[in-house]
């Protein structure tokens, strides 16, 4: 049996919320789109816990970005429908 995924063993997805609010979608609304919960949406978002990989790829999927764009830095590039733009490009 696999142990659960701990925050500090798990990636942490900086991104998640500005992302998110860029499309803009709702918590709950990313949630039904992902299948995933609105709780673990939420408490990535804030940092409480860290994300399992298919966590990370189905919220990908539902953003229609790559799953290592939830994880760059703040300041690095943003992709939104398959588009990369830089975040000062406006």
């Amino acid at each position: 049996m696999k142990s659960p995924t701990t925050a500090k063993e798990a990636p942490t997805i900086n991104n998640l919320k500005r992302i998110r609010e860029e499309y803009p979608l709702t918590v709950c609304e990313l949630a039904d789109l992902a299948g995933v919960s609105h709780n673990t949406v939420w408490r990535l978002e804030a940092g409480r816990t860290g994300a399992r990989p298919a966590t990370v790829r189905k919220l990908a999927r539902a953003l229609k970005v790559r799953p290592k764009d939830l994880a760059l830095p703040p300041f690095g590039k943003a992709v939104r429908n398959g588009r990369a733009r830089h975040r000062d490009d406006g």
